[in-house]
C-alpha cells in the first residue's frame, strides 16, 4: 500500500538465472493530493540499507535519479547513438587506445555543455536526431 517501505538482506532472486546474495529495497510512495503512484519500486541493492538504495525526501530522491538518467545518457552516447563502440572491432592496446579518445572526446562535450548551460544559450542546441 502506498507509504510502504521494506528491505529484505541476502534473498535469492530469480528470473531466468538465479542471483544469490542481493538485498531487494522497496518503496511505494505516498499519494500526495491529486498525484498517484500506481506501483512500488523493488530494486535489486548491495548498497546494504534502504536508505542508501532508494534516498528518503524529494530532493534527495530527484538527485538520485537525475545521477542515473546521466549515466543512461553517457551510455547511450558511447554506444550506438553517439561514438558507437560496440561497432568497432578493435582489442587490446586498439581498443584501450579508442576508448581512451572517446573518453577525451566526450569530456569535451560535457565541458562544452556545461559552458553552454551556464551562458544560457541552451535554446540554440539540441541533439542530432
Amino acid at each position: 500500500m502506498p507509504g510502504t517501505f521494506l528491505y529484505f538482506q541476502g534473498k535469492r532472486v530469480r528470473k531466468t538465472q538465479p542471483a544469490t546474495g542481493v538485498d531487494v529495497a522497496c518503496k511505494w510512495k505516498r499519494n500526495y493530493g491529486a498525484c498517484q503512484v500506481d506501483e512500488a519500486w523493488f530494486i535489486l541493492t548491495n548498497l546494504g540499507s534502504l536508505p542508501a538504495a532508494i534516498p528518503y525526501g524529494i530532493a534527495s530522491l530527484h538527485d538520485a535519479y537525475k545521477q542515473r538518467m546521466g549515466i543512461e545518457e553517457m551510455f547511450r552516447d558511447c554506444k550506438t547513438v553517439g561514438y558507437d563502440l560496440e561497432g568497432v572491432s578493435l582489442k587490446g592496446n586498439r581498443l584501450i587506445k579508442i576508448i581512451l579518445l572517446v573518453t577525451l572526446a566526450y569530456s569535451s562535450a560535457i565541458f562544452e555543455g556545461t559552458d553552454i548551460r551556464k551562458n544560457q544559450v541552451v535554446k540554440y542546441v539540441c541533439r542530432r536526431q
